[in-house]
């Protein structure tokens, strides 16, 4: 399940993350664009939540969704309202594939 995650979300690493240099830091952003999405830490997609609205846009958060659920089906990100409603959103704005393979990870998970 999570690699047709990774394979149905697959998208390039960003070289540049816009964020607000009122509220973030370039160190907050740097992971999202020099390490690979599959080796960010829960920590690094965390710091992505606490500045949610401060960091990337909607391209990002489709960039970033696969590993936010591989981390949530590892057990290492708490399945919260925060990521619930991230992935609901981005199914309300995603192709039929894009759809199917959200609704397949969300019945693994026992998620509605």
């Amino acid at each position: 399940m999570i690699e047709r995650l990774y394979d149905v979300f697959a998208m390039p690493r960003p070289r540049v993350v816009e964020f607000c240099d009122h509220c973030v830091t370039p160190q907050d952003v740097a992971p999202f664009t020099t390490v690979p999405l599959r080796e960010l830490t829960a920590e690094d997609v965390e710091r992505f939540w606490l500045k949610s609205g401060t960091i990337g846009d909607e391209n990002f958060v489709r960039y970033l969704l696969p590993r936010v659920m591989e981390l949530i089906t590892s057990g290492e990100l708490e399945a919260d309202f925060y990521w619930l409603r991230l992935i609901d959103e981005t199914r309300g704005r995603s192709d039929q594939r894009e759809q199917r393979v959200i609704d397949d990870w969300l019945r693994e998970q026992g998620l509605p």
